[in-house]
């Protein structure tokens, strides 16, 4: 359905492709169509191979510094990253892709 707003078809079109109301449709994109955006993650955000490797890291029992020196990226960040996921003994990569960006 969201590919087909993004294609530019028109909500009735829509509608009777999935037949459902037109209402529904409004429920779930609005009733305007700049709402369908293809939203992406932040270049800011870790992607799921820098947490791999902080669970990597953290699994040959490297340090919050060593980590983020081999990510590029601030101690900080990898400190969040991984308290905020299950901490040290607990962490897994996936956990952070799952969790809202906040």
């Amino acid at each position: 359905m969201y590919r087909r707003v993004l294609e530019g078809r028109s909500y009735p079109e829509i509608a009777a492709e999935f037949d459902c109301s037109l209402n529904a449709i409004y429920r779930v994109f609005g009733a305007r169509r700049e709402r369908a955006v293809v939203r992406r993650r932040s270049a800011l955000r870790l992607s799921l191979e820098e947490r791999e490797e902080i669970s990597r890291g953290l699994t040959q029992g490297l340090s919050v510094r060593r980590i983020a020196g081999r990510l590029g990226r601030a101690p900080s960040t990898v400190s969040r990253e991984i308290n905020g996921n299950g901490g040290p003994k607990r962490y897994r990569a996936w956990r952070g892709m799952c969790a809202p960006p906040g």
